[in-house]
């Protein structure tokens, strides 16, 4: 700790000191300083003169006036050296920190004083300028060679100054400090103007050093950023560094501080040779990072300053200029990044094999990959701004025409489901609503397809404007081959259909005994081979019905059918099966006895007097009906319980088939009224079937225009529900 060599006491007692001044000179003291006045806009003048006063008055050979500033710096006025003085730092900063004048006769014997220059001899006192306890700033007076006879000075002397420098150093101190954020402000906007300008990046960082120059007070400022538009980082540098400079300069400061940001004095880890060739000095490095990545650095390179002597000011724009830096790096790579994307996103836009059209509200085309382009019009030929229905035509497929090509032949213009088509677009737009695959058949400029029309996504622009994005899957092909294997498959049921015909008529004729009396070993034999006949009937049956579907040739004779009836005269078609199996079946909570007799006047059962009655084809949805209790009864266990509810809407009549059997998983649900689809329990393998009638029964429900559903839980059994339209208009009677 610094120590006093003369109190304030003693200061003036001593006789024969030249700064020992009688009262006529104390006045004469006061009546200059009264009279003298601090202009701030005259600074260097202001401070030569208050200098020049106090060297006169005090005997000292030297003056320094410093301020104290907010950050705790001490700030020499009216000098060239403008680095600073931390608070406690030598003479001047402890004279500060502890609020005391500090007197030293030899400023070389006494160590603790900071000597900047070799030269630095003599006597120094050091007091500080304090105003309703705190510290404005600090004054040093220094005395050498025959000015030191005159040291110390008067203690009314310092008084008289220490009392008139208040109010100087309170404006200076205001003055520093609006400077300061005058200074930070121009600098915040002119480093983003420089970064936005429209120049390599070389240039722009000479830009913003010439700014940081102006500000910021040492020999040389560089700054070196890796060009991030490059796939290969190069580094863009101010000055001309090599690259192993940089090099070493990055991993010094990265061994020293990682990933962490601060300033780093590297003159005490490296020998690097300064820019302004003075050989010795300080080299400091501030870091230009984007989150954990080390993008570049600026360099500080001055003879005197180091991170100590920089002030906060200083610091504060350096700071900034890394940040802004990083920030336009980033904006860089997220351009590049965004670009990328872009590229990317075109690239497999423009190559997947469906077509993918930006719809506006107005179903004009936005955008259209080259496969919606190959299908509406030509490649190389923009659909942007055309209305889409002006490109396509939705066609009547004529489903009853036998082949694909007779489709293409007398197919006709649909106009019900292009509008269709066009309302479910404006619900889309109005409600959201998602367009779920659906075939159609469509003319275009470039020829006839069977596509697959969805639309699912909607997107916003930057304005609110709401897009759709239309997905056009071209089915041509796998109808074409559909089509054969369908053909191919009512060919060979065709011919599979007649010799079974005349394997089963010869069956039932030898098993009748017309061609003589069977032993029992022989009809035994000859029963399983006319079971195994039945079952390959009712396979080819099937392949052909699916076939008919596929192709679209069977036709729906269409009448009002009693629902109560039909479903009676599937059960008495059944009976055989119920009663071997022993399942209790019941319709409307009542049993079916009278379903079962063969008297069709039996009124005993009240289904038959609910009178609602459906449109349909008799025969088919006898099948309908047929498939659905039947497996009901077949994945019933013996003594199970089958129950069938008839009920009635404003548009539609619902039949619930409902068994107490082993029951369908929730995930298997969906594969159910798949083709050849079979789902594994204890009663699949006795229960036997081709996996076709649940297929068949839901398409025929579906052209119907009627739905099908499944619920239930598995070891629990199951519920079918069908909906089927009601008749309008009832049968005569």
């Amino acid at each position: 700790m610094l120590k006093e060599k003369a109190d304030e006491t003693a200061l003036g007692l001593q006789s024969g000191n030249a700064g020992n001044v009688g009262s006529r000179d104390i006045t004469k003291l006061i009546f200059d300083i009264a009279n003298f006045d601090f202009y701030l806009k005259n600074m260097d003048a202001s401070v030569k003169k208050t200098k020049n006063l106090l060297m006169k008055y005090s005997g000292a050979s030297g003056c320094t006036i410093m301020f104290l500033d907010s950050y705790d710096y001490l700030w020499k006025i009216g000098e060239k050296t403008t680095y600073p003085f931390k608070l406690g730092e030598g003479v001047a900063g402890w004279a500060a920190k502890h609020q005391k004048r500090v007197f030293i006769e030899d400023i070389k014997k006494d160590k603790r004083f900071k000597i900047i220059s070799k030269k630095s001899s003599g006597a120094i006192l050091s007091f500080p300028i304090i105003k309703n306890d705190e510290v404005l700033g600090v004054i040093n007076l220094t005395y050498s060679g025959q000015n030191k006879s005159s040291f110390p000075p008067q203690k009314a002397v310092i008084d008289v100054f220490a009392k008139k420098m208040e109010s100087v150093l309170e404006n200076i101190i205001l003055l520093h400090e609006a400077e300061g954020q005058r200074v930070e402000l121009q600098a915040r906007k002119d480093l983003p103007n420089i970064l936005e300008d429209d120049l390599p990046l070389g240039r722009k960082l000479k830009e913003i050093k010439k700014e940081m120059i102006k500000f910021v007070d040492v020999d040389n400022i560089s700054i070196c950023v890796t060009d991030s538009i490059r796939a290969i980082p190069l580094y863009k540098c101010t000055d001309s560094k090599n690259v192993r400079l940089i090099a070493s300069l990055t991993k010094v400061y990265a061994d020293a501080h990682g990933r962490k940001r601060t300033f780093f004095d590297l003159s005490e880890k490296q020998n690097f040779e300064l820019i302004t060739r003075k050989g010795t000095g300080h080299t400091t490095i501030y870091p230009i990072s984007t989150g954990n990545q080390m993008n570049g650095f600026i360099l500080i390179e001055d003879s005197v300053k180091n991170i100590e002597n920089l002030s906060v000011l200083e610091k504060n724009l350096i700071i900034l200029a890394a940040s802004k830096i990083s920030k336009f790096i980033i904006r860089q790579q997220s351009s590049k990044k965004i670009i990328e994307e872009k590229e990317r996103w075109r690239t497999v836009f423009h190559n997947v094999d469906d077509g993918i059209i930006l719809l506006s509200r107005d179903k004009l085309i936005i955008e259209a990959n080259l496969k919606a382009r190959e299908l509406l019009g030509s490649k190389k030929t923009s659909l942007s701004g055309k209305n889409i229905f002006s490109l396509l035509k939705i066609m009547d497929p004529e489903v009853e025409s036998p082949t694909l090509s007779s489709i293409k032949n007398l197919s006709r213009f649909k106009a019900t489901d292009q509008q269709a088509l066009s309302k479910k677009i404006d619900n889309f737009f109005s409600s959201h609503r998602t367009i779920r695959p659906k075939e159609y058949y469509i003319k275009t400029k470039n020829g006839r397809y069977w596509v697959m029309i969805s639309m699912k996504t909607a997107m916003q622009d930057l304005e609110s404007e709401i897009y759709g994005i239309i997905h056009i899957k071209d089915i041509t092909k796998g109808k074409e081959v559909e089509q054969d294997k369908n053909e191919f498959m009512s060919m060979v049921s065709h011919e599979l259909r007649t010799p079974l015909t005349a394997m089963k008529g010869y069956l039932t004729m030898t098993l009748n005994s017309d061609y003589g009396k069977l032993n029992e070993k022989q009809e035994r034999s000859l029963t399983r081979v006319e079971e195994s006949t039945d079952r390959m009937v009712v396979l080819v049956e099937d392949i052909l019905d699916v076939s008919r579907i596929e192709l679209g040739k069977f036709n729906l004779h269409k009448e009002p059918l009693n629902l109560s009836e039909a479903v009676c005269m599937m059960i008495r078609e059944l009976g055989a099966k119920i009663k071997t199996k022993k399942i209790a079946v019941t319709v409307q909570n009542k049993n079916i006895e009278c379903c079962l007799k063969k008297s069709k006047s039996s009124t005993e059962h009240q289904c038959k007097n609910l009178n609602i009655y459906i449109l349909a084809d008799r025969a088919r949805f006898m099948q309908i009906l047929g498939n659905l209790i039947d497996n009901a009864v077949k994945y019933s266990f013996d003594g199970g319980k089958v129950e069938i509810n008839i009920t009635s809407g404003k548009e539609f009549a619902e039949v619930s088939i409902k068994d107490n059997g082993v029951g369908v998983a929730k995930e298997d649900q969906d594969k159910l009224f798949r083709r050849f689809s079979r789902i594994h329990n204890p009663l699949s393998i006795q229960a036997g079937g081709t996996g076709l009638g649940l297929y068949i029964t839901k398409k025929l429900v579906v052209a119907h225009g009627g739905e099908i559903g499944v619920s239930g839980k598995q070891g629990e059994g199951t519920t079918f529900s069908v909906k089927m339209p009601i008749a309008k208009q009832l049968p005569l009677i």
